[in-house]
């Protein structure tokens, strides 16, 4: 199962069409989703809204158990990946904390960050938690140790953030120039450094059984990389602007969002034809997001935790944590960093065949212009058959009045020679 977030949040399967919607209690786009690590639970955020925590125990019954009032401004929610506990909340203010669910309480708040957070995810195993905020920078925090944090700068605002389901070091991060950074966290570096877009970088997933990461872009592309060597496998231009992907954990199926409220899923070992397509939404699909793996989330937690509790919040305090910390300042520049850039995909080396590649390309354009296409003609010909029947029926038009006339004619002729004749 997954979910698509608009201005409400729609359940999908595979292969099938909506099965049922959510409405948030507030009004607005929905900017952040998260499902539990048991999928049992689901956090839901809007625009100026409070963070939702609804219940998904029972489908057809979606209810909301719980929101977090007493924390204000809150600009994005995750659900750590091993738990239904904690969730990770960022601030307009900067502020990054860690919420217990069972207590209804801060259990960490971790030291302040310019500027407003903008995304938040945590790695495998729960042990770093990485936010990034609207003034360039990418912050990675020890959940362990919350004075401790490393601090890179950016090229740009990071639009999208993901880490690697499996490899707790690998972050990967887009940029509003449209750069695309693979960070080993661990060294502190960057592993490799592609721009293939040339807009904004509006979503990042990671597969977990195949060894590829998909990017998408308000440029309308989607690409496929091969997260070893960062190299471009595959490139597709589509109709209107892309703004959200996921893919599912267990298999090679991909869902991407467009800002039309169109949704298409994609299988990663054929690009060419998407499997299904819907337009869900009204509006700009703003996230994706697969249900967990929750074998996964047998082996991390071993012991299964409580419910969510229902008891009213404590009091929020704004602690004023030790500035005294460990940053790791780095500025980052794609065009001066050593890394595997990929240009174009033409020029990939050690993929496909150049052959294969211009087939792609070829059928890719095919597909995406053949529905223009087929529109465009039907118009032509629905104005070419509407021309024809004013042709026809001008044509008609005139003869009968010709006809008229000269039936008038003879008339006339017939009355002034019967006047002749009785003279």
């Amino acid at each position: 199962m997954f979910v698509t977030a608009g201005m409400d949040l729609k359940f999908h399967e595979i292969n099938e069409a909506s099965l049922f919607t959510y409405k948030p209690f507030s009004f607005g786009n929905i900017t952040s989703v998260s499902w539990s690590g048991d999928n049992g639970f689901m956090t839901v955020l809007t625009e100026n809204g409070a963070p939702e925590i609804i219940s998904l125990n029972d489908p057809k019954h979606v209810k909301t158990v719980h929101v977090i009032t007493t924390i204000k401004d809150v600009s994005v929610a995750t659900f750590q990946r091993t738990t239904k506990r904690f969730i990770g909340l960022g601030t307009y203010s900067g502020q990054s904390i860690l919420y217990d669910t069972k207590n209804t309480a801060i259990h960490q708040q971790f030291p302040d960050v310019p500027g407003a957070i903008n995304l938040l995810d945590f790695n495998y195993g729960d042990r770093q938690m990485a936010v990034s905020s609207c003034s360039g920078n990418l912050f990675i925090f020890d959940i362990n140790n919350v004075n401790q944090r490393k601090m890179y700068a950016t090229p740009n605002s990071v639009s999208a953030l993901r880490f690697h389901p499996n490899d707790r070091n690998f972050l990967i991060c887009g940029v509003e120039n449209g750069s695309i950074m693979k960070w080993d966290i661990e060294v502190g570096k960057i592993v490799h450094c592609n721009q293939l877009h040339s807009a904004a970088v509006s979503g990042l997933a990671l597969t977990n059984c195949s060894d590829t990461y998909i990017s998408v872009g308000y440029d309308n592309k989607f690409c496929i990389y091969d997260t070893n060597s960062g190299t471009c496998t595959f490139r597709s231009n589509q109709r209107h602007p892309l703004t959200s992907v996921d893919s599912h954990i267990e298999d090679y199926t991909v869902a991407i969002g467009t800002l039309f409220g169109k949704l298409y899923i994609y299988d990663v070992r054929n690009l060419i034809i998407p499997l299904a397509s819907e337009i869900p939404h009204n509006s700009k699909i703003n996230r994706i997001a697969f249900e967990n793996n929750k074998m996964k989330d047998i082996v991390l937690n071993g012991v299964p935790e409580s419910s969510i509790s229902l008891q009213p919040e404590i009091k929020f305090t704004n602690h004023n944590l030790d500035a005294n910390v460990n940053n790791s300042d780095m500025n980052i520049d794609c065009d001066n960093v050593n890394v595997n850039e990929s240009k174009q995909v033409d020029v990939i080396e050690n993929q496909k065949s150049p052959s294969a590649l211009l087939k792609q390309e070829v059928a890719n354009a095919v597909r995406t212009c053949a529905e223009d296409l087929q529109i465009q003609i039907a118009k032509q010909m629905e104005n070419l058959q509407e021309f024809i029947l004013n042709e026809f029926k001008t044509i008609c038009n005139g003869i009968e009045s010709k006809w008229d006339f000269q039936n008038f004619g003879d008339a006339i002729s017939e009355e002034v020679h019967e006047c002749k004749t009785s003279q």
